[in-house]
């Protein structure tokens, strides 16, 4: 899709989309929107909402750019969303999605599960050795030099358990590409900073 020719400026925190979310922070910006931390107070974690005395659930809320720029990218995103929730029904790997909705200067917006813990990205910077890994080092070495494999890395080793889920971490990127292939899609972008690891 077309860049915009600019972006709208930051939602601050504080600011209640479509009645219900209440933005807490920003997440990440790309060229296509912002995603959000929300709360939404009408939906709790458990039974009932916040206002019935519930506990507020947290959702990701991606606002998009400018509604000239931002119309085929949304319906892109929403339905990559919803076949991708379709080939993960347990929600294993995929984030739900939640609702859709404009808001008040017309641009679209996705509510989805937030889902809280730490980047590959992350994950592999604490893993490194002291000095950290250069990335010719990466290149050649990989997972031999962070020694995440079980039998490289035994447990009184300084580090190995996170080496560990690391490792962990990458066989789950590998399952969720094959439920994206399952559900039609090659995700020809794969970054670590992308994919997010934690408990629901």
């Amino acid at each position: 899709s077309p860049r915009c020719a600019c972006r709208a400026a930051p939602l601050a925190p504080g600011t209640v989309l479509h009645h219900r979310y209440h933005l807490l922070a920003t997440l990440g910006a790309g060229v296509s929107g912002r995603v959000y931390l929300a709360r939404d107070v009408v939906a709790g974690d458990g039974e009932g909402s916040e206002k019935d005395g519930g506990p507020p659930r947290r959702v990701a809320i991606k606002v998009f750019e400018r509604r000239d720029c931002a119309d085929l990218q949304f319906c892109r995103e929403v339905d990559h969303l919803r076949r991708l929730n379709a080939a993960d029904p347990g929600a294993e790997f995929v984030p739900r999605l939640l609702d859709t909705f404009l808001a008040r200067d017309g641009r679209p917006c996705i509510a989805m599960e937030y889902l809280a813990g730490r980047t590959l990205k992350q994950l592999v910077r604490e893993a490194a050795p002291p000095g950290g890994l250069d990335l010719d080092t990466i290149r050649s070495g990989g997972a031999a030099l962070l020694r995440i494999s079980p039998a490289s890395s035994p447990a009184d080793r300084p580090g190995a358990p996170l080496r560990s889920t690391v490792m962990r971490c990458l066989f789950r990127t590998f399952a969720f590409l094959q439920t994206a292939e399952a559900g039609g899609f090659i995700h020809a972008d794969v970054k670590p900073v992308c994919a997010r690891y934690g408990e629901r």
